[in-house]
């Protein structure tokens, strides 16, 4: 197999690929998200499909600046229509931006992908900070802790404002952390170690799999054929926490907007429905 010659500038493309979603593959990420099994029928979740961007701008930064660490900030994505499961999908992307930053730099990306007889079915515009080591802010040492304990963080009981309610509770595990997670170059989501060496107790989660539970959310009240949201990921996450999923509506009865609480009563993420 050639080698891709990645580049980290603006305008370069991404080799382009055919992708799917098998039903296998959904169930094990559902099953690792505390997403029902079935929730999507036999379509796609769309964000399963999300993450193919986040792994090809990890491979092109770990090809080029392999000292650099690398962090998923967010995404807007926006759906067109139902992708049918097993589906063969064109997918093609580029970097559309890199942005000086006071800790390294700032990724923007712009990914589509298309189905067999060409149509666009969904758009992907995520943000990465390629974070140089020497311009992080000094952290902790984290307390040595057993990364394997049993002992879990329940989620936390939510003081709502009003228009908030509570949607449901998702618990992490390290085992779903693993399950995720457990082939990725990016081992501060696997190693216990290495994770604490960067000032984190404990490993933390993906936020692709933050995403999921996100869109999960604003489908609340059941699956749509079309969706525009944007996902941030605001602190992270590790691999023993509980979270408190809350959402708040619009005029019309939506699903607005949806906010992951973490077990210390501080927002882990957010998304905003933009149409």
């Amino acid at each position: 197999m050639t080698a891709i010659a990645y580049r980290v500038e603006a305008g370069y493309e991404f080799p382009q690929e055919t992708i799917t979603v098998t039903r296998n593959e959904q169930n094990w990420r559902h099953a690792c998200c505390d997403i029902p099994h079935g929730f999507y029928g036999d379509n796609a979740d769309p964000t399963i499909l999300a993450t193919r961007p986040i792994k090809v701008i990890g491979n092109a930064l770990f090809a080029n600046y392999d000292d650099r660490g690398y962090v998923h900030t967010e995404s807007r994505i926006e759906q067109f229509a139902p992708i049918p499961l097993e589906a063969p999908i064109t997918f093609a992307g580029r970097f559309t931006a890199v942005d000086d930053h006071p800790r390294g730099w700032m990724m923007h990306g712009h990914f589509t992908y298309h189905g067999p007889d060409g149509q666009l079915l969904l758009d992907v515009k995520p943000k990465a900070l390629m974070a140089d080591q020497s311009k992080m802010r000094p952290r902790p040492a984290a307390e040595a802790l057993d990364p394997y304990s049993d002992a879990l963080l329940s989620p936390p009981e939510v003081d709502l404002e009003p228009g908030w309610e509570l949607l449901f509770n998702r618990q992490v595990t390290p085992a779903k952390c693993l399950g995720y997670s457990g082939n990725t170059a990016n081992i501060i989501h696997t190693i216990p170690s290495y994770a604490q060496t960067f000032g984190y107790r404990m490993p933390i989660l993906a936020g692709n799999s933050l995403v999921q539970t996100a869109v999960q959310a604003a489908q609340h009240d059941g699956v749509v054929d079309a969706f525009a949201v944007h996902v941030r990921m605001l602190r992270p996450v590790h691999w023993d926490d509980g979270l408190a999923v809350i959402g708040r509506r619009d005029e019309a009865g939506r699903m607005a907007d949806v906010k992951i609480v973490g077990p210390e009563g501080k927002p882990t993420n957010d998304l905003v429905r933009l149409a």
